[in-house]
């Protein structure tokens, strides 16, 4: 009975960490695998780049929508949906057309009749802009499957993109998370936290003996993959470094505002010095027998010094110069 439950609770205990373990592992797939994106039924454009996803080095895209009518998405010049962009509808006028725009709320270039989005399933498209031809697809296999196209004589440059529901729906959207920043390693440097994700942040620190020179021990990844911030350049220190694994400074700017607040507190107060409050309390002699007292003050004090300094030269002096020795 005994080794029976404790059988029963070793295998209980091992499901436990399995299930911990595939949840873990699934979340992390998940996360790393697609970027998930809500519209509301209030024809605004929610500009992706909040996600740090732009047409940036794109000619093509793939993405999933779930909504029941009117899937909005904008290929946009600049990050701006009042700005030169192309407008696609996705299942536009109660999901029986779609219609490709070459701007916001304009006459349809290139129409497709039948729906094409689902409020209770994600459907799959692609979109290309690509030598003055903009396209449109079913699937997510660019140049299979299209419904939609336009060659545009004057063509508006790709570069960011936006998506809206609205007239009666809402929208999930799924996008490839590939705008992940890659990790960046420095020499004498640790990592205390590891996130690549858009918009999350890493932080280092300087190994024990080094200290932060220039740059940033934090940094945050941002637009197109880039890392914000000057990345973190710890030297040796040239002096005991006892504080080093206390380092708080995570940037050369923090590091001015600590240096500008220091001088602050080391700054001398001058009306609080003696030779101020001399001034205040007393005031200049200047008569003849005054001055005549100070000059000789001064030039005795400076004469007996000298002469004392010389004397006791004298003797090595004249055994120098007498016997050639010290």
């Amino acid at each position: 009975m005994f080794e029976e439950k404790y059988v029963l609770l070793h295998l209980q205990e091992f499901k436990n960490i399995a299930r911990l373990s595939y949840v873990r592992f699934n979340c992390t797939e998940l996360k790393a695998a697609s970027i998930e994106v809500s519209t509301g039924n209030n024809q605004r454009y929610v500009k992706l780049s909040r996600f740090c996803i732009t047409a940036k080095e794109r000619s093509f895209y793939t993405f999933k929508v779930k909504a029941t009518n009117d899937a909005h998405i904008a290929l946009m010049s600049a990050d701006d949906d009042t700005k030169p962009l192309y407008e696609i509808v996705l299942g536009g006028w109660g999901n029986s057309k779609s219609c490709l725009r070459t701007r916001k709320q304009s006459s349809c270039k290139s129409t497709h009749q039948g729906g094409v989005v689902s409020g209770t399933t994600y459907k799959s498209f692609w979109v290309s802009w690509i030598n003055s031809r903009i396209t449109v697809g079913l699937e997510d296999i660019v140049d299979q499957n299209a419904v939609m196209e336009y060659y545009h004589a004057t063509p508006y440059s790709v570069n960011f993109f936006a998506v809206m529901t609205g007239w009666g729906s809402t929208g999930h959207w799924i996008f490839k998370n590939d705008v992940s920043c890659n990790l960046e390693t420095y020499n004498n440097t640790g990592i205390v936290e590891n996130n690549t994700e858009c918009h999350g942040t890493t932080k280092y620190e300087c190994d024990v003996g080094y200290y932060l020179h220039t740059g940033n021990l934090q940094r945050t990844c941002s637009l197109n993959k880039k890392w914000l911030e000057e990345p973190p350049i710890c030297k040796r220190c040239m002096c005991p470094c006892s504080l080093t694994g206390q380092q708080t400074i995570n940037s050369t700017r923090e590091l001015e505002e600590k240096i500008t607040q220091i001088k602050k507190e080391l700054k001398v107060n001058k009306k609080s010095t003696n030779a101020f409050l001399r001034k205040k309390i007393s005031a200049p002699d200047f008569r003849p027998s005054s001055v005549r007292i100070g000059y000789i003050c001064g030039y005795g004090i400076l004469i007996s010094v000298v002469s004392v300094i010389l004397i006791s030269d004298v003797p090595r002096l004249y055994r120098h110069i007498w016997f050639g020795i010290d």
